[in-house]
């Protein structure tokens, strides 16, 4: 992004004004600048204060300059850039406003919301339907092979589940459903996580915030009510801060929500004898505070040299009432718990979450313009804590407890991850690229737990553990770029070490591993002509077990529900094929086809009343592709579809027993736009899917649908949004497991059914700016190679 700033004198300024029929400065228009002809967007800019608007370093060929503003026709106009020009200045662009300029100006971005690149996805957000959306995950939702699990944040991309979140370019803890989407400029999916990644990274979603290049302060805030079941309350601003050399890029929201888990389970136990059946009513009502900050700040020493610094903190507590009723019975005389048992259970829990980020790095880039190394490091603090104040009741009949006892469990867990690095990156001629690095990275992992109170039920002892990882790593990535094909080939190698013990004397034992891999990549893109892109690309990953899945003690999440580690655990190899082909820069189909070697996922077994959860492995083969097909109905109605058809194949052993699955799922996702008579843009969002497996559990969800209302107010200032999610209160989810002498039947109906209330207010536009022309060009220089 910065070897920019030395702005050459041969470099091509185009630069124009944009008026009203008034001769008033058309403020907040957005300027497109696309290659002719193609027709594919390059860079986009905004009207400032004056009118005017200015790209620069622009090279050699034909254009065309897309005008929209909200409440205007939109007007284009095409020109061309020549040999030997240093500036090229159109004619001023005259707007007329119209009735039917809305629709206009969202269909024709929303055309070109994705672009294509040989080594990624670029998603534009800023400019196009999508920063209207609630958040970065819903925005994700309706892209060729993106994969959201609904009631979660879960991301699958191309069936891969080691998804990696970056932002601005630096592994970041963000939460993307709390990030919403008019704070960002642009989302890069890598789908192909090449040898520059960690070994345990599938894919790569980078979020490229805002940046609002003006100089000076400028942002926004948005504020969001939610009201269900229970209410939702969210603020978030995003802040920028621009003078000289220096500059700085915010964002902080907090989050204060109520909302209901309603799960109904029934459990039958065949290895019994006789048959024991115990079903579960959960009601939980849960109370979370959360807050959350990021900040970078950058600093750049000359044209060659910049230093930087970023800061994340984040800060959770979640207290809540759980009310969870649990009902034994048998049905033979001889019981192994009391005919018609009831536990009852009333739990107050409090969780609490900390976690800081601080990172620097420092780049520098060769004279003329050769390569660049870059020097990173980074400290990740984690530190979560839970209390548990338990209540139960137990007896033959409900009101007529027998026995009534508690527990108390107290938990302590933090983990410290340091890491740092080095990246050269060196051009070589024919526009061939060869990149090297070296990385290190330490973790620290404690964890304690203190239980009391009810012996019978629960082995009343104090964990105390520690567990260490060391992984150093070095990657080589080799890229070649033509006209009509480009490839890469990559190779990295990490080397694992490490171990955990007790730390309490009596019991201080240790276990310990080491082990080092390679990991090849590699990837070809062809281009034919200006319509077809054709990319083939493979990888091989690894995902570690966690410090809890490896972990050689167990604990307690309840009196009936036990946790444990397993030592045995294998570390999870993948690999993952990809084929991706667009048509037009508008359709896209992906296929994929991945393996994966001793899976890691938990299974659920019972022991007396006691149901323990233990990950094992198993491997795992799936198959699928997606296809995404954007459609203009008409001139206030458009539309994006998404078909997505996978096959998943599961096989293991657990607790000496074999199982194996084999399902083929069908997805269908559509999101349509429509304007309402230039008063307000009304979106629907409809998804289906078959059931689907989740190891041995089978998964099935009811179709469901969401709805918006959106309006710009006030010279575009004011974004006003109302959301309905869940709109028929249809989003049930039913779990079945047949496994193992046990059967389970899982209905789950939470408190989706809800009504969203969201005020945006941008203080950009319009700002008052002195140096205007200075402006412009800086703003411009900032988006070259930035995307």
């Amino acid at each position: 992004m910065f070897l920019i700033m030395r702005v050459a004198a041969a470099q091509v300024v185009v630069s124009g004004k944009v008026v009203t029929e008034s001769q008033e400065p058309a403020v907040a228009t957005m300027v497109h600048l696309f290659s002719a002809p193609q027709d594919s967007l390059v860079r986009y800019a905004m009207v400032d204060e004056a009118g005017k608007y200015a790209f620069i370093a622009v090279p050699v060929g034909e254009y065309l300059i897309r005008l929209q503003r909200i409440g205007m026709q939109p007007e284009e106009r095409r020109f061309a850039v020549g040999p030997g020009s240093n500036e090229v200045v159109l004619a001023d662009f005259i707007l007329k406003y119209t009735s039917n300029s809305l629709t206009e100006v969202a269909v024709t971005v929303d055309k070109r919301v994705l672009e294509y690149r040989s080594d990624k996805t670029v998603v534009h957000v800023e400019g196009t339907p999508l920063s209207q959306e609630e958040n970065v995950v819903k925005a994700l939702e309706g892209l060729p092979g993106m994969e959201v699990a609904s009631g979660t944040n879960h991301i699958s991309v191309l069936g891969k589940s080691n998804v990696a979140i970056y932002v601005n370019g630096r592994p970041s803890k963000m939460s993307l459903a709390s990030l919403p989407a008019s704070a960002v400029s642009t989302i890069e999916i890598i789908t192909n996580a090449d040898a520059r990644f960690d070994a345990k990274s599938d894919a790569i979603i980078n979020v490229n915030l805002n940046k609002w290049d003006q100089q000076g302060v400028s942002g926004e805030v948005k504020t969001t009510y939610t009201k269900g079941r229970y209410d939702y309350k969210y603020v978030s601003s995003s802040l920028a801060y621009n003078k000289g050399c220096f500059s700085s890029n915010s964002q902080f929201y907090i989050a204060n929500n109520k909302f209901f888990l309603d799960r109904d389970t029934r459990d039958t136990f065949f290895g019994w004898d006789p048959v024991l059946i115990k079903q579960s009513q959960e009601r939980r009502v849960i109370r979370q505070k959360y807050y959350y900050l990021y900040s970078d700040i950058n600093y750049t020493i000359d044209s060659l040299s910049l230093v930087g610094l970023n800061v994340e903190y984040g800060k959770s507590w979640d207290p809540y009432r759980n009310v969870f009723q649990d009902d034994y019975f048998s049905v033979a005389s001889e019981r192994p718990v009391p005919a018609d048992s009831v536990y009852e259970n009333t739990a107050q829990l409090v969780h609490g979450l900390q976690e800081l980020t601080l990172g620097s790095f420092y780049t520098h880039d060769l004279k003329e313009k050769k390569g660049s190394f870059r020097l990173e490091s980074n400290y990740y603090y984690n530190a979560l804590t839970s209390t548990y104040d338990y209540s139960f009741s137990a007896g033959k009949t409900k009101g007529q407890p027998s026995d009534i006892f508690l527990l108390n469990k107290a938990d302590e867990n933090n983990a410290v991850i340091w890491s740092s690095l080095l990246d050269f990156n060196y051009a070589l001629p024919g526009r061939q690229t060869l990149q090297a690095g070296f990385k290190h990275s330490y973790l620290l992992t404690n964890f304690s737990s203190d239980f009391a109170g009810a012996e019978r039920f629960v082995d009343l002892h104090t964990i105390d553990y520690r567990s260490r990882e060391n992984i150093y790593a070095g990657y080589a990535q080799y890229k070649k770029t033509g006209e009509r094909l480009s490839f890469d080939a990559g190779l990295r190698y990490e080397y694992t070490s490490g171990g955990g013990r007790y730390l309490a004397e009596e019991k201080r034992t240790a276990a310990t591993y080491r082990y080092g891999d390679f990991f090849p990549s590699a990837s070809v893109n062809y281009r034919h002509g200006e319509d077809h892109f054709l990319k083939l690309s493979y990888s091989r990953r690894i995902n570690r077990p966690t410090f809890y899945d490896r972990s050689p003690f167990s604990y307690y999440i309840s009196p009936f529900t036990r946790y444990e580690g397993n030592v045995a655990l294998r570390r999870q190899y993948s690999h993952a094929h990809n084929l991706e082909y667009i048509l037009k820069e508008k359709y896209a189909l992906v296929l994929f086809a991945n393996k994966v070697q001793d899976n890691i996922a938990t299974l659920t077994f019972l022991e007396g009343p006691v149901s323990v959860i233990r990950p094992v492995n198993y491997d795992m083969r799936s198959y699928g592709g997606s296809t995404s097909v954007p459609v203009r109905f008409n001139s206030w109605w458009r539309g994006r579809h998404k078909v997505t058809l996978s096959s998943y194949k599961t096989s293991g052993t657990f607790q000496g027993q074999a199982f194996s699955t084999d399902i083929l799922r069908f997805q269908a996702y559509a999101k349509h736009y429509m304007n309402i008579k230039n008063l307000f843009e009304l979106s629907l969002t409809g998804w289906y899917s078959t059931p689907y497996n989740i190891g041995v559990a089978k998964v099935e969800m009811a179709p469901s649908m969401d709805a918006a209302l959106s309006k710009s107010l006030w010279n575009d200032k004011i974004d006003l949004s109302l959301i309905f999610t869940d709109v028929f209160n249809s989003e049930q989810k039913t779990v079945t497991t047949n496994f193992h002498e046990q059967t389970s039947l899982s209905v789950r109906n939470d408190d989706t059914h809800r009504l969203a209330v969201s005020i945006t207010y941008n203080f950009i536009r319009g700002r008052k700016n002195e140096n205007k022309t200075s402006n412009i060009i800086n703003q411009e220089k900032s988006r070259i190679g930035g995307e």
